[in-house]
């Protein structure tokens, strides 16, 4: 298979070009991996943890406005104020909740899909918890217990209050006796321990300290004590004190199932719907949101770690493949540089060397060695070719040149001998113009002897006669003349032949001095 320069060097470059293609095609595609990541990491999984914590902000906002409002809404300015941080609240809320709507079209986990509308749900059922606090939470009916004071504890205290004042400021109108003022105290006793038992009612309710409950039961034992001591005594009672007295009794025995009553609904967790409602209801629900986010963000999390680790993969192909692009680019690009340029430098190195001594005229050197089969081959062929085409053609030159030179010598013999012919010729013409010239004069003198013989006319004839003679021997002469000029004409036609003859001998001699001198640049070359 012929192997040639052309495909050396193309099948070198083209392994080069492949390998470029290859590591920029694996490169493309891992920065195609690269920039999906990227993508997917900055507008949505980033996008959808901040969004997350926008929504778990806000229910924490929420939560907090809303406490605000069970706590400080009696006031309400404070209760408006509360009320619009809860709707901002609600407002970043409804923002991040349409923000992951958004987002989600592009999830790849079902399951992410499926907390978000149960996240949806919660955040209904939260919304509606917590108008619902926020409507009892400064209601009336918000503490039962303090509904029971206020609705039926307090209107039988008061009176109960008033009824024993009443029998007592009408003792006090009436004469003092031992017995009278015993059963004075007695009241006074009765009044006093039940006014400080509702004190501790009202302050137990407030806060729900065990001591004050049973501070109300030994003032309520105090107010029994004494209350049998009046009852035993209400003899000594006027008219008047005992329509009070019984109004009391009355009042008392309605208010006596009271107290254990409103105990019972201060002791138990509902106490304050508002705050029970905040924390089983609201703070379930909310709990269920923080969950389902916090298994939205780990989900996040996971998937940005995945894409964190599908990059690092990537660069990681990618410095492979370009490590290994360059390492295989520098060898094979080494192979070519060095191995082919050397086989093709030294080959050419002797070609040049051969070629130089061919252009100073050496032209003995055998025939170079072919060792590959490419242009090189080809070119020590050519040279190889040339050199012994100049060896035949300059032996063949020198032969011609002897035979030139042989040709010469000849044509210089025969220059010679022209060279005389052209003498003789040469003296033949003089001789020839000295004749013209003295017939010329013949025939002046003849001209004047004719007119010397006009005048003699007598002798005209004998004249004419000699004139006639000497007239045939001029034609004569001229005969003779016109035959010389003719052998002159016919003699230096000859020495035209001969000059042109000269003339291509010449040509051709330049023509082999042209030849040799294009054979020399050619073995120059």
């Amino acid at each position: 298979m012929r192997f040639t320069i052309g495909k050396k060097l193309g099948f070198g470059f083209g392994v080069l070009i492949l390998l470029m293609v290859v590591s920029s095609v694996i490169t493309y595609s891992k920065l195609q991996v690269v920039d999906e990541v990227q993508v997917r990491v900055v507008e949505q999984r980033f996008p959808t943890v901040l969004a997350s914590d926008q929504l778990l902000n806000g229910l924490n906002h929420s939560l907090a406005a809303l406490r605000g409002y069970i706590i400080l809404g009696s006031d309400p300015e404070k209760a408006e104020f509360f009320k619009n941080d809860r709707a901002a609240a609600w407002k970043d809320i409804t923002e991040a909740l349409g923000s992951l709507h958004r987002f989600s079209k592009n999830w790849t986990v079902k399951a992410n899909l499926d907390r978000l509308e149960q996240l949806q749900a919660e955040l209904e059922q939260f919304r509606l918890v917590q108008q619902q606090v926020e409507d009892i939470a400064q209601t009336d009916d918000n503490v039962p217990a303090y509904t029971t004071l206020l609705t039926e504890a307090a209107p039988r205290a008061a009176g109960m209050i008033k009824a024993l004042t009443a029998v007592i400021d009408e003792e006090e109108k009436l004469e003092a006796t031992p017995q009278r003022k015993t059963l004075l105290k007695q009241l006074a006793d009765c009044r006093g321990s039940f006014a400080v038992g509702i004190a501790s009612v009202r302050a137990y309710l407030l806060s729900g300290q065990q001591s004050l409950r049973d501070d109300f039961k030994a003032r309520w034992a105090a107010n029994q004590e004494a209350f049998d001591r009046v009852q035993a005594s209400r003899q000594l009672l006027t008219a008047a004190q005992k329509e009070q007295w019984d109004t009391f009794v009355k009042l008392r025995t309605e208010f006596a199932s009271l107290p254990p009553k409103m105990f019972e609904q201060r002791a138990a967790e509902d106490w304050n719907l508002a705050n029970h409602w905040l924390a089983t209801k609201a703070a379930p629900r909310a709990k269920a949101i923080k969950e389902l986010l916090d298994q939205m963000r780990q989900s996040q999390e996971k998937l940005v770690e995945e894409d964190r680790q599908n990059l690092a993969s990537a660069q990681k192909a990618m410095t492979v493949t370009l490590l290994t692009a360059t390492v295989s680019a520098t060898v094979i690009g080494f192979f070519v540089a060095v191995f082919l340029s050397r086989r093709i430098v030294n080959a050419l190195q002797t070609l040049l060397v051969r070629a130089q001594a061919i252009a100073s005229g050496d032209l003995t050197g055998e025939d170079l060695r072919i060792r590959s089969r490419d242009e090189i081959a080809d070119l020590t062929q050519a040279v190889n070719a040339m050199s012994r085409a100049l060896r035949e053609t300059v032996s063949e030159v020198s032969s011609s040149a002897r035979e030139v030179a042989g040709a010469s010598t000849q044509i210089a013999s025969s220059s010679e001998e022209m060279a005389q012919g052209m003498t003789e010729q040469n003296q033949q013409v003089t001789q020839i113009s000295s004749a013209i010239e003295e017939m010329s004069a013949s025939i002046v003198e003849v001209a004047r002897k004719s007119v010397d013989a006009a005048n003699n006319a007598t002798e005209s004839g004998k004249v004419a006669q000699e004139g006639g003679q000497v007239v045939h021997q001029t034609i004569e002469g001229m005969r003779a003349i016109s035959e010389a000029v003719s052998a002159s004409a016919a003699s230096v036609a000859e020495l035209g032949k001969r000059g042109e003859q000269i003339g291509q001998i010449i040509e051709v001699i330049n023509d082999i001095a042209d030849q040799t001198n294009l054979l020399a640049l050619n073995a120059a070359i």
